[in-house]
């Protein structure tokens, strides 16, 4: 899994157990993270945003001999087995589902060379296909493995969560998160602000705050998807505007605000009952007290090891769901016509 705050590309190792009541289980083996920062991939991938996708097939040939590269080496580091199935993502350049497509760099065959397992990839097209935003699509994986909290949110590139309502699984983005942070810390010579230190050291701008709040994206219903390109296009001139009169720390600041206001607004939402926080924005202990103060629900974090690869976890199970040829894509989440098992299968 490669997400779009661009820290690197998550591997992890799970074994899922279906049970004979029907219930999902996962037993939780190595992860890591392989950092972008010093290959290739820390200048292609941003550069990759501003090429059509016409142009990006050797590219992401490219990407996926690098991550089946990865791949092979996690392997080997931590003496595993084959696995019976891998599940892969892909890196998203272009997600533009109101104009019919998103794109994914690696997924290509070659992700599948020198398995003896099947890999299954390219999950979020096909939803496009059929009328679906192509996101939130760990939503599954919500309700299979984590039935027991309220709502499940993923603090990631985007702050998404994802709640059951009368009777259906419900999922949106709700607000850029990590994809505003890290660029605006690393204005300030950091590739992130970890623990939010430096969104705490700045001051709030009140007029900056009403603006990012007055977005047309918070009048839409779900089903709804966020991706850079609505990041371009709608808050980074609003930050762009006042960044001559205010401190960086000051747009940081103002931006965590925004976020915690937008997700305790949203997780109003749905049944009552304790909320499962998890991605890389959980660890930022600056914005979980703001969260904290700004909704009454009661906040839960997984194991950090757990917290960290739960959405590599959940395109693994997509990837088991759609070899059992059992629907992995929710239609009450993407707005597709139909509930479908969803990704394409390559054989090493």
């Amino acid at each position: 899994m490669s997400g779009t705050s661009l820290d690197g590309l998550d591997l992890v190792w799970v074994e899922f157990s279906l049970h004979p009541d029907g219930r999902w289980s996962v037993a939780w083996g190595p992860g890591k993270t392989v950092s972008y920062t010093g290959t290739p991939w820390e200048v292609d991938l941003p550069a990759a945003y501003h090429q059509p996708k016409e142009l990006l097939g050797p590219l992401s040939v490219r990407y996926a001999q690098w991550c089946n590269a990865q791949i092979h080496q996690f392997i080997r580091e931590e003496n595993l087995s084959q696995p019976d199935l891998i599940g892969h993502h892909g890196h998203t350049i272009h997600h533009q589902p109101h104009r019919g497509f998103t794109y994914q760099l690696g997924n290509t065959p070659e992700m599948a060379r020198g398995f003896s397992c099947p890999v299954v990839g390219d999950f979020r097209q096909p939803d496009v296909d059929l009328g679906g935003q192509g996101a939130p699509l760990v939503p599954i994986a919500d309700r299979l493995l984590f039935s027991e909290y309220a709502h499940c949110v993923n603090l990631g590139g985007f702050a998404n969560t994802s709640c059951e309502i009368a009777g259906l699984r419900r999922a949106w983005d709700v607000v850029p998160l990590n994809i505003l942070w890290n660029s605006l810390a690393q204005k300030l010579g950091h590739p992130f602000d970890p623990d939010g230190s430096l969104a705490a050291s700045g001051t709030l701008i009140p007029s900056l705050l009403n603006a990012l709040e007055s977005l047309p994206y918070f009048d839409q219903l779900p089903p709804k998807s966020l991706g850079r390109e609505d990041v371009e296009q709608h808050w980074a001139p609003l930050l762009e505007k006042v960044h001559s009169v205010y401190s960086t720390e000051d747009l940081l600041r103002t931006c965590v605000e925004h976020a915690a206001l937008r997700l305790a607004h949203d997780l109003q939402q749905g049944p009552a009952g304790p909320v499962l926080v998890t991605g890389g924005g959980a660890r930022n202990s600056f914005f979980m007290d703001v969260l904290r103060a700004r909704t009454s629900r009661t906040l839960a974090l997984l194991p950090s090891h757990q917290a960290d690869f739960k959405e590599a976890a959940a395109f693994a199970l997509l990837a088991a769901l759609k070899l059992r040829g059992e629907n992995n894509v929710l239609a009450s989440v993407t707005g597709a016509v139909h509930d479908h098992s969803s990704g394409t299968v390559w054989l090493g």
